[in-house]
């Protein structure tokens, strides 16, 4: 079963992991963007440099040969493939790869601004891209540039095998850093769990150590101190009510055996039917008692009301002695009782 510690640390490596994932893709994606725009500009500005010789030539009356333009180069692009084409569709100057891949199928036949499309060859993927060119300020040509897209690739691939090793050390590291904090959060608690399995009936007054932190930890220290106060007292309650309880039941014992005895020893009829009345009184008072108890219980549990009455403390006395008077001169203790006022 999987313990608090093991789902907060697994819980925090998903949630660290959902977080460099999403952050990873962002940066892939965004990297991505930022090498082609890169490449789209120089794939730009390479063209424009080829629609000025295009234009210059033009003016001569001559149209520049394909390696004429493959003389001009342009910073970051060691590899562009060049193609122009006329407004019916024929191609002008030629290019021995470009040719053989297909076309701007779906645009119009003279674009107004650059164009861009990714095209698969036998040397790889290739960034295309179509340019208007201008001459005596019209159109007349479309220039095909196609650039290798080496770069590009090369860059995401080593940014993903950068990923492959830092994110696996980054989670791994989170685990560890979990671990070490997860332990330390419930040292507290693995203390307070020792020590309340060693407490049981026989030392309920052993109390959970407090940490000094002013945190939950703290409060839930405090809260099981203050229930094993709460359970000493009602154990306390619960030996002294059954102290209390075996006292009241050995005194009418005790005198029942008494007067058993005396009327025994003395054989006098009026000695005996004196003493079973005093017995038979003892043991009405213990009936009485029992009752006393499971009311006691029952008042302990709160399934009655407890309602209070007046009591004759003066006559209870005298009528304690009556029945303890026999007792005393048993065991040669004279017993007098003198009550000037009633009390109640």
């Amino acid at each position: 079963m999987l313990t608090i510690k093991g789902k907060i640390i697994i819980a925090s490596i998903l949630a660290f992991g959902v977080t460099l994932g999403i952050f990873s893709f962002v940066v892939y994606k965004n990297l991505r963007q930022s090498e082609l725009a890169k490449l789209d500009a120089r794939l730009e500005s390479h063209a424009e440099k080829l629609n000025s010789e295009i234009e210059e030539q033009n003016d001569e009356g001559v149209f520049p040969a394909l390696d004429d333009l493959f003389d001009i180069r342009t910073d970051g692009l060691p590899l562009v493939h060049v193609q122009v084409w006329d407004l019916t569709g024929h191609i002008v100057l030629p290019d021995s790869l470009l040719r053989r891949l297909p076309d701007r199928r779906g645009h119009d036949p003279v674009p107004t601004t650059a164009v861009t499309q990714n095209l698969s060859s036998p040397l790889g993927e290739l960034r295309c891209q179509w340019y208007p060119i201008e001459v005596d300020e019209q159109n007349r040509y479309v220039l095909q540039l196609a650039a290798p897209m080496t770069s590009v690739h090369e860059t995401l691939r080593q940014l993903r095998v950068l990923f492959a090793i830092t994110i696996p050390l980054a989670l791994l590291f989170v685990a560890a850093a979990a671990y070490i904090i997860v332990r330390v959060a419930f040292r507290p608690l693995s203390s307070m769990a020792a020590a309340a399995q060693t407490i049981d009936a026989t030392n309920l007054d052993s109390r959970i150590d407090v940490p000094a932190a002013q945190d939950e930890v703290r409060a839930l220290a405090e809260t099981l101190n203050r229930m094993m106060a709460r359970i000493e007292a009602a154990f306390r309650s619960q030996r002294q009510f059954i102290a209390d309880a075996s006292h009241e039941l050995r005194t009418p014992l005790t005198i029942m055996c008494s007067e058993l005895e005396y009327a025994q020893k003395s054989g006098s009829p009026d000695v005996i039917q004196d003493s079973i009345r005093i017995t038979l009184s003892e043991i009405d008072r213990l009936s009485r008692m029992v009752d006393g108890l499971l009311l006691l219980a029952r008042a302990d549990a709160a399934q009655i009301r407890v309602s209070h009455q007046r009591l004759r403390l003066d006559e209870l006395i005298v009528e304690i002695v009556q029945l303890v008077r026999r007792l005393a001169e048993s065991r040669h203790t004279p017993l007098e009782v003198q009550i000037d006022d009633a009390v109640e």
